[in-house]
């Protein structure tokens, strides 16, 4: 039977770049795919059929606050709460994604990831730093646009998130290899080594 042994050391920070992007992707996709259910859902209704239409712009109001708002917290769900509700204490701080490529999320310091860790990178670092191409996001940015009526704000975000994506990408390649949400919450990818 085969054991998973997390590597902590920092000495060997195995943080496999490669994998970690098809993780990345791989959460990106079931994420978005799992928080654009209320949208179609009320373009659905709305529309008297099945409409697999991804914008909330074409919703009312009402709709497009709860839409994103449930989006938020499936989003949470799957990027806070079950990685730290896993039963195997070898699987805490994994997603699908991470599970799949046998890498993991742990503290930089040792101790226990917490809700607060995975809120700050997930959320705070991944979502409102770097989102932009998440639906989530897209629904936050499309629910300013729909109540200031206003899209100036655009090239200034868009500016901010390509100066956050260099910083992370140059600090994928210092010792511990943290991005920048990785930064912010004190924590960083390790591959889970598997023993006979």
């Amino acid at each position: 039977m085969k054991k998973k042994n997390l590597e902590t050391t920092a000495e060997k920070p195995q943080n496999p770049i490669f994998r970690r992007l098809i993780a990345f992707l791989i959460d990106w996709y079931f994420s978005s795919l799992f928080a654009m259910l209320p949208v179609v859902v009320f373009q659905s209704i709305n529309n008297k059929d099945l409409v697999l239409l991804n914008r909330i712009d074409t919703l009312t109001r009402p709709q497009a606050v709860i839409s994103t708002l449930i989006a938020l917290g499936i989003y949470t769900l799957y990027f806070c709460v079950i990685p730290l509700s896993l039963k195997d204490s070898r699987r805490v701080g994994q997603t699908l994604g991470r599970w799949i490529f046998h890498i993991t999320l742990v503290n930089v310091d040792g101790s226990p990831l917490a809700f607060s860790h995975l809120f700050l990178r997930d959320f705070v670092g991944i979502l409102l730093l770097q989102g932009n191409l998440t639906s989530v996001y897209i629904y936050l940015m499309s629910l300013v646009e729909i109540f200031s009526g206003s899209v100036a704000f655009v090239p200034y975000v868009q500016l901010f998130y390509y100066l956050v994506i260099a910083a992370s990408l140059i600090m994928l390649f210092t010792r511990k290899r943290q991005t920048v949400h990785d930064f912010i919450s004190g924590t960083r990818m390790i591959a889970v080594k598997i023993e006979d």
